[in-house]
């Protein structure tokens, strides 16, 4: 019974249709790996700004969102301060400047007299002494008046460069320290695509190699791109690299 079941089973193999398969020539070519990694897109610059003096913020021109142009007027710091600082030194100033004039003439006279023999020698030092120590205090008015004009100027915040403004941190009428953040800009005419790599694919990665970049956002358009850098030191306790 098996011996017939057997050949059997071999009439149906030797009656089934034939199949049919394609042949190629064995050759050789290069495979080029595909990596795949998730990114993050980041500005190629961005800075918070703040004002270089504390005071009250009086007027914020700008939003989130807003484009600002290199040197535009961001915010105006409450001045009024400041502004009567400057009128005092400006007061100070033309103080200093009558006083050296004065010494200058003062000594002039000396000298003339001591050349003659009609004044000692000590009085004639001493007006040398009033002239350079006039001439000191005008600088010393002159330099002070100089960073007051500067402080009132920093009153007015500008952009220090073109871009966008991704964030608010405050609104008008808050006081703010210096250094303190009022808005941040960043420059999104070009992006960086952040990814991490693992220690075991860096090796692969080099500089300039090309690569296709998709947002989700923008569907399956895909954006070209090159690997511009590649960190070298790794992030732990991850072990990757940006």
């Amino acid at each position: 019974t098996n011996i017939m079941d057997n050949q059997k089973k071999a009439a149906r193999v030797s009656g089934a249709g034939s199949t049919e398969v394609e042949t190629a020539l064995v050759g050789r070519q290069n495979i080029l790996p595909s990596l795949t990694f998730s990114a993050n897109l980041d500005p190629i610059w961005s800075a918070d700004i703040s004002p270089k003096v504390s005071g009250r913020l009086n007027r914020l021109y700008v939003d989130e969102g807003d484009a600002v142009a290199v040197g535009q007027v961001l915010a105006q710091m409450d001045s009024a301060e400041i502004a009567s600082a400057v009128y005092q030194a400006e007061g100070a100033l033309y103080s200093a400047k009558a006083n050296q004039e004065d010494s200058v003439a003062d000594h002039q006279r000396n000298a003339k007299l001591y050349e003659q023999g009609a004044v000692s020698r000590r009085e004639y030092d001493n007006s040398r002494f009033k002239q350079e120590s006039s001439a000191g205090g005008y600088s010393a008015a002159q330099g002070g008046l100089n960073i007051l004009r500067e402080r009132l100027a920093d009153t007015t915040i500008r952009a220090p460069r073109a871009g966008v403004v991704t964030r608010r941190y405050i609104h008008e009428g808050n006081y703010v320290n210096s250094g303190a953040p009022i808005i941040s800009v960043a420059d999104t005419t070009e992006l960086l695509a952040v990814a991490d790599v693992g220690e075991g694919h860096i090796a692969e990665l080099y500089l300039g190699a090309s690569v296709n970049i998709k947002v989700s956002a923008y569907g399956d358009e895909v954006f070209k791109g090159k690997i511009t850098r590649i960190s070298p030191m790794a992030q732990l306790p991850a072990r990757t690299f940006k």
